[in-house]
């Protein structure tokens, strides 16, 4: 039987888990029914009531499991989840849901029956629908731009937050990524394109707040400086 990891990357999301926690499960629950999946939330230093929020709830769940560290990242907060928590397939989903957790099943299908190495979410397909707010789009539209500027033969979405991975590409390409933050995604997909494994790009719904309102922590200008920090750090490693 296949082992799925499917990892949240957590940071003060005590308020959201108790919605979004609850609608993942049901949805593997549904469609992954014949699979040996589990729900990895790996907290990356969360400095609020998280901890203690998530430690009660996976009373009521054999299958998901709490990991901390103290050190703040998702990209580190990935790896740590990956290389604790052995699997077949690993991935990853945003804590609050934005993106429709039906997208894991479309990325698995892409893995286990199309023989893709990478599944990643694109907010650029064709069929995706996008409710959200402006100052998102315009940065998701910034940084496509940014990347594409440089790397032109890249996915058009490198930061979408869904993906998933064979257990070949966690071994090979992981450990050799330097990003622990937030542009881990990018890295890790030059890096698979550098190596030739076949990505597979699968449309997403999204929807802002679909939980509920819940304030973003993403800076236009802040992060937009960063994005383009890490792009060019990328370029000169040679990737």
């Amino acid at each position: 039987m296949t082992k799925i990891n499917i990892t949240i990357p957590i940071w003060n999301e005590a308020k959201i888990l108790a919605k979004s926690l609850p609608l993942l499960i049901d949805i593997l629950k549904k469609t992954l029914g014949d699979e040996e999946w589990f729900v990895v939330l790996s907290d990356n230093g969360s400095t609020d009531s998280t901890a203690w929020v998530v430690q009660d709830m996976i009373k009521s769940y054999s299958n998901v499991f709490y990991y901390y560290s103290p050190n703040r990242g998702r990209g580190l907060a990935l790896k740590e989840s990956w290389g604790n928590f052995p699997a077949d397939f690993y991935g990853y989903i945003d804590a609050d849901m934005d993106i429709h957790p039906q997208a894991i099943i479309l990325a698995f299908n892409q893995l286990s029956k199309e023989g893709y190495d990478l599944a990643i979410g694109s907010r650029a397909h064709e069929q995706s629908s996008i409710v959200r707010s402006w100052h998102r789009s315009f940065f998701t539209s910034l940084s496509s731009l940014l990347v594409r500027s440089i790397f032109p033969k890249i996915p058009q979405d490198t930061q979408c937050g869904i993906k998933l991975l064979t257990k070949n590409v966690v071994s090979r390409i992981v450990p050799s990524i330097q990003e622990t933050g937030w542009f881990f995604d990018t890295e890790l997909i030059l890096r698979s394109k550098k190596d030739n494994y076949r990505i597979a790009e699968i449309p997403v719904d999204i929807k802002n707040n679909r939980l509920g309102p819940r304030d973003s922590t993403v800076s236009l200008g802040k992060d937009g400086l960063k994005f383009l920090f890490c792009i060019l750090k990328f370029k000169k490693m040679g990737l």
